[in-house]
């Protein structure tokens, strides 16, 4: 690991158990003293200075991962190390070494040769066995990274969250962040006040409410098992793994950020208490999506969330989303607007913002059908370009002449707000994530 960033990793822990040690305090005492929440106040701004270190580190070291493998390579935590001591990267694709596992696997039971490349790495990464019922050959470092930068690259919603990173010793974070659920005068951000006076006035102090939160690592497996057909051709299987394997792992990424129960598992926004269900219309038949839906959603989304929310949608809405219009006296305005015309493509805005189909999306008339969503205000949580580990066995399925290959995740998530936000002005609350209640 370098210096630096394992310096930026020190310094990061060091402050958050400073800031930990604080809230304890403030919370057996039942408040902040100002000496506090000045501090707290510093903490956080060197922790966003520090994160934009590490995210530079870890920036830097995917640039050193896509020169050649005899110039830098990466070490197991993910970082460049000089190449006479970093992982060999001798096989040109996934594929080629998927190929080179399942000839190992009969060559040891007939007596053959192993490719001395598979020991290579065996031997650079730890592995210490490739015999016995859980034994085999420990994949190639930088293949697991492209698998990470692919699932982003497919997936609607994990590119559109915003990225929270943990160290490569460390499965979980935790820091200090304002507490705010209401955007009234002495509780924006927390409690942060600015005050207008006229010369020579005092200024009123302010004690701002923190809240420490903390994530941990959930863990997703995968398990692929090829056919005797993949098999025999590298290149085969490498497209499998490109497309089919990568494209599951980034569809349950998303399903999970939408639906996911939150109990080892990211948080889906349709289970979050932060999420803003918005009832049917009195009378309203089932299955349908109305006008008056749309601008009911529409007003219960953040101020701030307006410029970044989009529409998703279940491709069954599709219909009802067409036929929308504002009457206005004999006739109306549409509320959908087709991009280009309704002769180049079907997607479009819906009151201006991006209309998105997703699968993950629940059937037309169900709760989640509709979701009016700014996910910036969704943290992902992963470990940096090495969140996905490989691992292959040439013994689960010994008898058969197939090899099991087995993906481990280690990643999270959930919305940033807890609850939905009172605005300053009235008392309709808001929150970046609206939904449409059921309509049976």
């Amino acid at each position: 690991m370098s210096g630096l960033y394992r310096a930026l990793l020190d310094k990061r822990q060091t402050l958050v158990d400073e800031g930990d040690s604080i809230a304890a305090e403030a919370e057996a005492a039942g408040d902040y003293t100002e000496d506090q929440t000045a501090r707290i106040s510093a903490i956080e701004a060197e922790m966003g200075r520090l994160n934009s270190g590490i995210q530079a580190e870890e920036t830097r070291r995917g640039w050193e991962r896509s020169a050649p493998a005899d110039e830098v390579a990466a070490d197991g935590e993910g970082l460049p190390v000089p190449a006479s001591t970093s992982a060999p990267t001798p096989f040109a694709s996934f594929g080629e070494q998927m190929l080179a596992v399942m000839n190992a696997g009969k060559a040891m039971k007939t007596g053959g040769s192993v490719d001395t490349r598979l020991l290579d790495i065996q031997a650079a990464t730890g592995a210490s066995t490739i015999t016995g019922q859980d034994g085999g050959f420990a994949v190639q470092t930088d293949f697991t990274s492209g698998i990470v930068a692919r699932v982003f690259e497919v997936g609607q919603l994990a590119a559109r969250a915003t990225p929270r990173m943990v160290g490569p010793d460390s499965n979980s974070t935790s820091w200090n962040e304002v507490d705010e659920t209401t955007r009234a005068n002495g509780s924006r951000r927390g409690g942060i006040t600015v005050t207008w006076v006229p010369e020579g006035g005092a200024a009123t102090p302010s004690r701002p409410k923190y809240r420490l939160r903390k994530m941990s690592l959930a863990k997703a497996i995968g398990m692929y098992v090829p056919t005797s057909e993949l098999l025999a051709d590298a290149t085969a299987l490498q497209s499998f793994v490109e497309a089919e394997f990568v494209d599951e792992l980034a569809f349950s990424l998303d399903d999970q950020m939408v639906r996911g129960p939150g109990a080892g598992v990211p948080q889906g926004i349709l289970t979050a208490d932060g999420t803003i269900a918005v009832a049917k219309e009195t009378g309203q038949a089932g299955g349908t999506f109305v006008s008056a839906n749309v601008k009911k959603m529409y007003q219960r989304l953040m101020p701030s969330s307006f410029g970044k929310a989009a529409w998703f949608i279940n491709n069954s809405v599709w219909e009802q989303i067409w036929s929308l219009n504002e009457a206005i006296g004999t006739g109306g305005v549409p509320l959908f607007i087709p991009a280009g015309g309704l002769t180049d493509t079907p997607a479009g805005t819906l009151l201006g913002r991006p209309i998105i189909p997703i699968e993950q999306a629940e059937a037309l008339g169900t709760k989640g059908d509709v979701i009016l969503a700014d996910w910036s205000q969704y943290y992902l949580l992963r470990k940096g370009s090495q969140g996905i580990q490989t691992a292959s066995s040439i013994h689960v399925y010994f008898d058969t002449d197939e090899v099991a290959f087995r993906w481990t995740w280690r990643i999270n998530g959930e919305p940033v707000h807890g609850t939905p936000i009172t605005p300053y002005k009235g008392t309709t609350t808001v929150a970046p994530f609206v939904v449409l209640n059921d309509r049976s």
